[in-house]
């Protein structure tokens, strides 16, 4: 035990030679035999080999049980979001999962192609609020948000305390044949948007209209790690109106406010609207309805790229590659879907019977002693360097019979070469592999494998109101396309450390909070690498129900690193969302309280 204080070489060297001197009795380093000192070195360097590969098999091992043990969203890549908000060209337009949109983004003097797809299928309307009159104003808006015009009530009137009118620009019959309207409701600067879930809606006779939180799709999102916990980032923004039963017929400005408004203010833009009105709780004054935003068409998307492959198991065997580039911060973020030739979908092989693992796979990460391009571009550089530095011991057995093919092999090798400096320049050692070990059934003979890539932290920061471009055409009207929110949450979790912490998370308490430490981990766990510190105290806040006071909180403190920016608006619903993801899983009744510097 004692040779493993140090493990690096110099250390065990000189306890090595500290032993030996003790056992023979020597007390001058100098006066030992050279010989000996030899075999020293040779056996240190031996023993610090050894610990070194035990240490690395150990991180392997580690890596392998929280691959196998641990749920993928805390051993795979988290990607980037936002929300997204763009106008179609006709009535009516479905956006699929796999509609594509891209920024280009400057990094380190080159750019690089940022793509976003929606995290499920949306259905667009050719519509958008027109207008949005709270207070003692109203604002006329274009389809792009932007304000045009602003008038204000006559003397002594005002809307009422805590609502807000919306009208939609929308076609007649497209009204009428929607029964649900899809709403963001976005506050900029305020602590209220857990408060939004309360919003009531009336129609423009005051009849109450139904308003939920935006359902799911009828797709299966089982693959998708990072699903549920990014549709409960936006849950307090994103919701659908009931306007079946309303009463949809359409008012001008004008005959809307016909109180509140002189006509003549209104004459440029006084057009016909379909109108709503949002009752907010007593909480939201002037100054919070300043910060209200209200759009169509608005929905997540995530920092994903689609790759589709076709795979041939008589050239390529049972093993597919699903191939990234790390450097280039390219990561694999999931698997979409895995069929062969006959349409037959291949599931997990832990979903499947143990006894039929034919139509199965088993995602696996690292080397599995197949070649590659990486290590076959290696094979090939160790090859031309020892035919040509070797190549006058081969042409020594036999000048004459060898020269003239070793000449011709020259020759070839200078195209090779060629080859390998230009077409695989930039296979570096840091590829990141990924495979598909499958289990075919007997009539296979190819596989149709598609997969997700993200970029991490890189595709986060983006700001908002920062234009997408389609990366294939789609009907919509492409200068629509902008970001309501910042991109965050972007994480690759890659050192030992994430991975400990992803271990505890997922193994140890089973995704429950009910220490401190517990807390910690769950905190870094979720946000990454890019905490420096998170501190848990108990605390004291004003509860949000009525008669209680004040109320002991625990107090959550999370400091991100220097490295890491991410403005004052996602900061908020950061910690809003980690917040309501510690009480989602916390046994204790005490509520929490999370801060982000």
């Amino acid at each position: 035990m004692t040779i493993l204080k140090g493990t690096d070489y110099k250390s065990i060297k000189e306890r090595l030679k500290k032993r030996a001197m003790g056992l023979w009795g020597i007390e001058d380093m100098d006066k030992i035999d050279p010989v000996i000192e030899m075999l020293l070195d040779v056996f240190a360097y031996e023993l610090a080999r050894v610990n070194d590969e035990i240490k690395i098999s150990d991180g392997k091992l580690l890596e392998r049980l929280a691959r196998i043990l641990v749920d993928d969203k805390w051993s795979l890549p988290s990607p980037s979001h936002a929300l997204l908000k763009m106008l179609p060209i006709e009535n009516e337009l479905e956006v699929h999962r796999k509609s594509q949109f891209y920024y280009p983004k400057m990094e380190q003097g080159e750019v690089k192609d940022i793509f976003f797809t929606p995290i499920k299928s949306h259905k667009l309307l050719n519509a958008y609020v027109r207008c949005l009159a709270f207070s003692d104003k109203i604002v006329v808006r274009d389809e792009e948000a932007t304000t045009e015009y602003m008038v204000n009530c006559l003397k002594d009137t005002r809307i009422d305390d805590h609502a807000v009118w919306v009208g939609i620009k929308i076609d007649k019959e497209l009204l009428g044949s929607q029964k649900k309207l899809p709403i963001c409701l976005l506050l900029k600067d305020s602590e209220l948007d857990s408060h939004l879930k309360t919003v009531q809606v009336q129609d423009s006779k005051g009849n109450s209209l139904e308003i939920q939180g935006a359902v799911n799709d009828e797709e299966s999102h089982e693959q998708e790690h990072y699903f549920e916990m990014i549709n409960r980032y936006y849950q307090n923004y994103l919701y659908e109106i009931d306007i079946e039963d309303a009463k949809k017929k359409q008012n001008t400005i004008s005959a809307q406010f016909s109180e509140l408004f002189d006509p003549v203010d209104l004459e440029d833009f006084d057009e016909k609207l379909f109108w709503i009105k949002l009752i907010l709780p007593i909480t939201f004054d002037r100054e919070e309805l300043e910060k209200l935003e209200v759009t169509l068409n608005v929905f997540p998307i995530v920092n994903r790229r689609y790759v589709y492959r076709q795979h041939y198991i008589a050239r390529n065997g049972r093993l597919v590659s699903l191939p990234t580039d790390i450097e280039g911060h390219d990561f694999f973020l999931n698997l979409e879907s895995l069929q062969d030739d006959n349409g037959a979908v291949f599931t997990p092989v832990l979903d499947s019977d143990i006894n039929d693992l034919s139509g199965t796979y088993s995602l696996y990460f690292g080397n599995a002693d197949r070649f590659d391009q990486r290590n076959a571009k290696g094979m090939l550089d160790r090859m031309l360097h020892t035919v040509r530095e070797e190549g006058s011991a081969f042409s020594a057995i036999g000048y004459d019979l060898l020269n003239t093919h070793l000449n011709d092999l020259n020759s070839k090798l200078d195209v090779l070469e060629k080859k390998v400096n230009t077409s695989y320049k930039n296979i570096i050692g840091s590829l990141e592999k990924q495979y598909l070990i499958t289990e075919p059934h007997e009539n296979t003979t190819s596989y149709e494998c598609e997969f997700w890539k993200t970029n991490g932290a890189a595709a986060n920061g983006i700001s908002e109101d920062t234009s997408l471009s389609q990366y294939q055409s789609v009907e919509l009207q492409s200068h629509t396309i902008s970001l309501q929110t910042e991109t965050v949450g972007g994480i690759i979790r890659t050192t030992t450390k994430e991975k400990i912490n992803s271990l505890r998370s997922g193994i140890i308490t089973r995704e429950r909070i009910v220490s401190k430490e517990d807390i910690k981990a769950f905190v870094k766990a979720m946000v990454g690498g890019s905490i420096q510190s998170v501190d848990v105290r108990s605390g004291v806040a004003i509860s949000p129900k009525k008669k209680e006071g004040l109320v002991r909180t625990t107090h959550v403190s999370i400091e991100f690193s220097s490295q890491y920016t991410m403005n004052a608006e996602n900061k908020k619903r950061m910690a809003h969302f980690i917040q309501s993801e510690l009480e989602h899983r916390s046994v204790q009744i005490i509520p929490y309280e999370v801060e982000i510097s």
